[in-house]
């Protein structure tokens, strides 16, 4: 059975590849465990802080990264979303030019889409419970009542009620002008009656005025 090789590459966190700041050898490889990224050696005297990340695509930039805090060793070019939960740089990408993280403007609000389909409409619900209807109130009486104790019976006196002139309809209007069904009128009323009386002429007044 053949045997099994394992090679292992040096491996720490970016904070301590920071600190210790090593120069690593022509083509060998470094790797962050907290932040997933890694870098390759140079060759010469170039220490850890000065190496781009190779997922930056070497000293042309281009790289993206997504961290809490700044990158470090980035090249221009570099894109750094900022993951953290809190703080003004939180939600916020940057690019890397001449030194500098440069905040990127978010882009233009696109349109907005099509309204979804209206949902089925829900089933009616139960009908409440009637109320209770009142009592009935009682009728007011328009003629006098009686009650007879005897025979537990009421009536109504129809001798009691009384109407008033205003209570008919154009009574007072064909009223006006009208004589007394009985009256008496005097001599100078009548004509000619008392010239019929100095001749003693009978004179029969016949009818009412």
């Amino acid at each position: 059975m053949p045997a099994i090789t394992i090679i292992q590459h040096r491996a720490g966190t970016a904070a301590q590849w920071a600190s210790v700041n090593p120069v690593l050898s022509a083509g060998e490889l470094g790797l962050e465990t907290d932040t997933r990224k890694f870098k390759f050696g140079v060759g010469g005297s170039t220490q850890w802080n000065s190496i781009p990340y190779a997922s930056a695509g070497g000293s042309g930039g281009g790289g993206f990264f997504v961290a809490e805090t700044s990158p470090v060793g980035a090249n221009i070019g570099d894109i750094w979303y900022c993951s953290a939960d809190t703080g003004d740089l939180a939600g916020k990408s940057f690019i890397r030019y001449d030194g500098y993280w440069v905040e990127l403007n978010p882009g233009t609000l696109g349109p907005a889409g099509a309204q979804g389909i209206q949902g089925i409409q829900g089933e009616q619900g139960i009908q409440g419970i009637q109320g209770i209807q009142g009592i009935p109130g009682v009728v007011a009486a328009t003629t006098p009542i009686t009650y007879n104790s005897g025979t537990q019976t009421v009536g109504i006196d129809q001798t009691g009620i009384t109407i008033t002139e205003s209570q008919v309809t154009n009574l007072v209007t064909d009223l006006a002008g009208k004589a007394a069904t009985v009256h008496t009128h005097s001599i100078s009323d009548v004509t000619g009656l008392q010239v019929a009386l100095d001749d003693n002429t009978a004179l029969q007044v016949i009818g009412a005025y």
